[in-house]
């Protein structure tokens, strides 16, 4: 797949993705719930893609990018204090 195409993509989920991640933290604020809200996140982007038009492949091949960039949005949350442990 075109690197371009994939950073288009990226670009356009981004604000679902933090939505998604926002939503998911809210819900399950415990610590150590980071594996299960990943999963959650990964089933709902890939049903919204499934059930959608997709001329970018499969999911499949795009779920490692999503995935290191929900990693990283979530260290950037979680360093700025935006998520809150006490």
């Amino acid at each position: 797949m075109n690197w371009l195409l994939v950073a288009k993509i990226l670009l356009e989920l981004l604000p679902a993705i933090i939505d998604g991640i926002k939503a998911l933290e809210k819900a399950m604020p415990e610590a150590g719930q980071g594996a299960a809200k990943l999963n959650a996140l990964r089933a709902l982007l890939q049903g919204a893609y499934e059930t959608g038009e997709h001329a970018a492949g499969a999911f499949e091949a795009l779920w490692p990018t999503i995935s290191r960039v929900v990693g990283s949005l979530v260290d950037t949350f979680n360093r700025s204090g935006m998520f809150k442990r006490d």
